[in-house]
């Protein structure tokens, strides 16, 4: 539940998927990340990237799918 103010040291924030967080208490750590430069992913997303099935995952949402290429 912790989430550090100073992001300035990171190169990457992975965070999950926030289903013990609010919205308002996500929305903020995203932000926080932006305002700061740091990109923000969430672990599931990075780990099937890591895994090479990103895109095939992401087949059914061509838009989403468009913007990764």
């Amino acid at each position: 539940m912790e989430f550090r103010e100073d992001l300035s040291g990171y190169a990457l924030v992975v965070h999950c998927g926030g289903c013990m967080l609010n919205s308002r208490q996500m929305r903020y750590r995203i932000r926080k990340a932006v305002e700061i430069g740091v990109p923000i992913v969430n672990y599931g997303v990075l780990i099937a990237y890591i895994h090479g099935i990103l895109e095939r995952s992401l087949e059914p949402f061509p838009d989403i799918l468009q913007e990764l290429k």
